[in-house]
């Protein structure tokens, strides 16, 4: 295993992982400013309201997303995977 193949593997982490995040959170950002933005308005200080809206958004943004994410985690598993098989490690 040089630094060179430990680099790599620890910035494709990385990055693997903000790009499957960045949909999740994105939406639960987005939907907690919409909805905090409507309390506001009308003052109403519910604070499960906020909760369950955030909740909605991720589970769409899950079931719609969800086969995207898990391909990008194959496509990496099979990158691993073949420098296993190969010896790099």
């Amino acid at each position: 295993m040089t630094e060179d193949s430990i680099l790599y593997l620890a910035k494709a982490s990385l990055t693997i992982i903000y790009e499957i995040s960045f949909p999740i959170i994105a939406a639960a950002t987005l939907v907690g400013l919409l909805v905090a933005l409507l309390q506001t308005l009308i003052q109403l200080q519910e604070q499960t309201l906020s909760f369950g809206m955030k909740l909605l958004a991720i589970g769409f943004v899950l079931s719609t997303a969800g086969p995207w994410m898990a391909s990008e985690m194959m496509n990496f598993m099979n990158i691993v995977f073949g420098m296993v098989e190969q010896g790099q490690f």
